[in-house]
C-alpha cells in the first residue's frame, strides 16, 4: 500500500511492508520513499522524517540541484548497455531497440516514461546470467529480482532478493556485474569472494567513476 504524505517541505512516499524497521530513501532524482512495518502508526513516522527534516532537505536538494530532464528529440544521445544510442521519434506506442546503427524508436509522446519501462524490462534480461552465475560460485540462492529507484544502483537482501535501479540498463555488462557481485557478497558475508568473482573489479570501478552519473535521464552539469 502506498500514499503521498508531505512533512515541512518534503513529500515522500509512504510504502508499508512487511519490513521490522522504518527506512528512508532519497533516491537519484531527489523523491524521497519511506518504507515502514504494516502496522506502524502514521504519527510516529511523520515524527521520524520532522527530526530528520533539515538534512533530508539538504540531500534532495543537492539530487535535484543542476539536474534537468533529458529534452528527446531526434538524434539525441542516450546510454545503454554502456554504449551511445540514438533516439528516433516516431508516430508509435512501443518501444524498438535497433542494433544495426544503435538507433532506439522512441514514441513521440510520452519518450520518458515508455523508455524506462523499455530499460526495466531489459535490465531483467541482462540480470538472468549474471544472477545465476553469482549464486552458483557464492552458492548463495538469488531468489528473484524487481526493478524499482534504488539507491546505489543494486542491493540484495538477506533472502537473496535482487533490487536493481532501471538506470543499470545504461551500464557496462562488466559494471553491472560487478555491482551484482559486490550486494551479493555483503548480503551473504563472503566479500572475501568478491575478487575472485570479479576479475576487473578495478576497471569497473573506475568505468563507474567516469561514465556512471552519466547513466540517466537527467541532464547533468
Amino acid at each position: 500500500m502506498q500514499e503521498t504524505l508531505t512533512v515541512g517541505n518534503i513529500h515522500f512516499t509512504l510504502i508499508r511492508c512487511a519490513r521490522k524497521t522504518l527506512a528512508i530513501n532519497v533516491e537519484n532524482d531527489g523523491s524521497v520513499n519511506v518504507r515502514a512495518p504494516e502496522g506502524a502508526p502514521e504519527h510516529l513516522i511523520l515524527k521520524a522524517i520532522a527530526d530528520r527534516h533539515d538534512s533530508l532537505w539538504e540531500t534532495v536538494q543537492k539530487h535535484q540541484q543542476g539536474l534537468r530532464p533529458v529534452v528527446f528529440e531526434n538524434a539525441r544521445s542516450v546510454r545503454h548497455r554502456g554504449e551511445n544510442w540514438r533516439l528516433r521519434l516516431e508516430d508509435r506506442t512501443d518501444v524498438l531497440f535497433v542494433r544495426d546503427g544503435h538507433w532506439i524508436h522512441v514514441p513521440a509522446s510520452d519518450s520518458r516514461r515508455h523508455l524506462i519501462e523499455a530499460f526495466t524490462q531489459r535490465i531483467r534480461e541482462h540480470l538472468q546470467g549474471p544472477m545465476e552465475d553469482t549464486a552458483r560460485e557464492l552458492r548463495f540462492p538469488l531468489t528473484g529480482v524487481q526493478v524499482r529507484d534504488v539507491t546505489g544502483w543494486v542491493k540484495v537482501s538477506r533472502r537473496g532478493l535482487v533490487s536493481v535501479d532501471w538506470r543499470a540498463a545504461m551500464l557496462a555488462p562488466f559494471a553491472l556485474r560487478y555491482l551484482l557481485a559486490v550486494a551479493a557478497c555483503k548480503a551473504s558475508g563472503k566479500q572475501a569472494d568478491l575478487w575472485r568473482l570479479c576479475p576487473d573489479a578495478r576497471n569497473a570501478v573506475t568505468w563507474l567513476k567516469e561514465h556512471g552519473r552519466s547513466c540517466d535521464l537527467h541532464e547533468i552539469p
